[in-house]
Order: C-alpha cells, then structure tokens, then sequence
C-alpha cells in the first residue's frame, strides 16, 4: 500500500495532533516504539513541537507516514486535533481550477479512520469511490450497534468467566455480520467492501487463536489482544457511525 502523501496544511494538523496528544517528547517515542517497533533515539533536551517535527519528518523519509498516521488515530481517538487530522484526509484536493477532483475514495475513507495500516485490500478497490447507497446505511447502522454495545469494543470486567464471556461475545460478530449481509444482499455492496475485510483480518485471527488456546492459564495474553483487537474495531465503529451520518445529512 503506497505511503501517504501530505501536504502541508495537513503536515500541520499532524504536528499539531502529536503536540496535543501527548505531554512531552517521550510519550511520542513510546508510540513508535509500541506501534511502529522502532526506537528513534531523539536527542535529549528536544521540546514537544521539535520532538513531534522530527517524529513527522523521520515518518516520510521512511516511508511511513500511514503508520504513524494510524497508530495516532487509534492512539487518541478522542482527541478534538487528530480529528480535524483524519478529516483533512478525507477532504478532496482541490484541482488547479479549485474544483473537487472526484468523490471519497476507499483508500481515503481506511485513512481517516485509522484503518489503512490494518487492513490488506486490493489496489482496484482502494482506488474505488465510496459511495454508499441502498441498505448501505442501514447495514452500517446495524453493525454499529452491535460492536459498540458487544464487549467487542468495551472494556472487559474482572469477574470470573469474563475472557470466555468476550470470547462468545467477539465470536457471534461472525454470524451477525452474515446475517446482514444475506438480508440486504446487493444493496449493501459499499458496507460489504470493509465489513469483510474487517471481519476476516481483524476478528478471524482473534477468534482462530483463542478457539484452541487455554484461557484460564493465559489470562493476560488474553487480554492484551482482545485489546488491540478492540481499538481497530473502535475504528471500524467509528466509520460505521460516519456512513450513517452521512446518509441523514445527504
């Protein structure tokens, strides 16, 4: 998947996202380090702004600014910044004659939720506008509903029984996700494109692991991915709450 290509009002929000995400040069090297398994090594004595420049900077040169673009979103999701951030992403360059040069593609519809870096789709579908249609919102409302009231996306609770209960819970999302797709057929063809992927390359690993794992015995590895599970599929929700918004606003 090609590098993200920014331009400069959008290096912007992204420096301004970092430095107000995060309390000093540290935390921002932790987040690489955690998310992008690379250790910067920035100069002692850097202030926050220079620090999140160089982070910027090092992204590009490296090829990969998706990545650290991705790990900030699901980082801080809640942060007013990195939306304004991830919408810049979204919004169409503007052509030389300051017209929209086409519609939302797939590709700029995974970066500004954060699960570009996550997902493996082909090239032709990437390239694809996102133009939902028919049932599309209302598959997406659906689906929207069930991760954020499933453990799928909440946080799970100490009691016992509680990781086979998150289990079941993450588990059924299979059979809900058919089920949708089965009774809105073709008319949800744009929900389909990312409900699919999201379910065979995020859930499917989870539940394919843990199906033939001891939980008792590995209770914090446990939840240590049902985690990192939940905070694509926090995404994945995220995105499916702006389809539904789109479609009441248009």
């Amino acid at each position: 998947m090609p590098d993200l290509k920014l331009t400069r009002e959008q290096r912007r929000l992204l420096r301004r996202a970092c430095e107000s995400s995060y309390s000093g040069p540290e935390e921002i090297e932790m987040l690489v380090s955690f998310e992008l398994d690379k250790k910067l090594g920035l100069a002692k004595g850097l202030n926050l702004e220079l620090a999140a420049a160089e982070v910027i900077e090092w992204a590009k040169q490296a090829g990969r600014t998706r990545e650290l673009s991705d790990a900030l979103c699901r980082d801080r999701t809640g942060n007013p910044d990195v939306l304004a951030y991830r919408a810049s992403l979204a919004a169409p360059v503007p052509s030389g004659g300051g017209q929209n040069d086409g519609p939302v593609t797939i590709q700029v519809l995974l970066d500004r939720s954060g699960l570009a870096g996550r997902l493996k789709v082909d090239q032709a579908t990437l390239d694809s506008a996102w133009e939902p249609g028919g049932k599309d919102p209302e598959a997406a409302w659906e689906m929207h509903v069930e991760l954020t009231t499933r453990i799928a996306t909440v946080p799970l609770h100490d009691g016992e029984g509680a990781e086979k209960a998150a289990l079941d819970s993450v588990a059924a999302l299979f059979g809900i996700t058919r089920e949708i797709l089965r009774r809105y057929g073709p008319t949800c063809r744009q929900f389909s494109k990312i409900a699919v992927p999201v379910l065979n390359q995020v859930v499917r690993p989870f539940t394919a692991k843990w199906h033939v794992l001891p939980l008792d015995d590995r209770r914090a590895e446990f939840r240590h991915d049902l985690e990192a599970m939940q905070r694509d599929l926090a995404s994945f929700a995220r995105l499916l709450a702006d389809v539904t918004n789109e479609s009441l606003h248009s």
